[in-house]
């Protein structure tokens, strides 16, 4: 009998995905009635998602666990009672420096805290 461990660690890919934001630091996120969304589209290193009240878009590097997000921009549609969630979704994004995956979770970090969370 011959049996084949491998140790290789799999890379995991957060390309691909629609993630809903399901926390975010100092947000209330039930005035939302529909869930932001983040998608990375691995490809042409594009994001793009609903911000909850405005569509987005931008650009995004990354290597191994590090990732930031730039050249951000939206639709400009006026929404009052949630653009307060949506001007700290955008302030968040660009301060992530990291992003870590657990039980088809993601997390991304500033300083290496969890800032936003989002599930599949």
């Amino acid at each position: 009998m011959v049996i084949l461990i491998s140790c290789k660690a799999q890379q995991v890919s957060i390309a691909h995905v629609e993630w809903k934001l399901v926390k975010m630091v100092n947000a209330d996120l039930s005035l939302l009635d529909q869930p932001v969304t983040l998608t990375l589209d691995e490809t042409n290193k594009k994001i793009s998602g609903y911000a909850g009240c405005n569509s987005f878009f931008g650009t995004y590097q990354s290597t191994g666990s590090n990732i930031s997000f730039t050249g951000l921009g939206s639709t400009k549609i006026f929404c009052q009672d949630k653009m307060k969630v949506e001007d700290t979704y955008f302030s968040s994004l660009v301060k992530i420096q990291s992003f870590k995956m657990k039980h088809s979770k993601l997390y991304l970090l500033y300083e290496g805290h969890i800032v936003l969370e989002f599930s599949k």
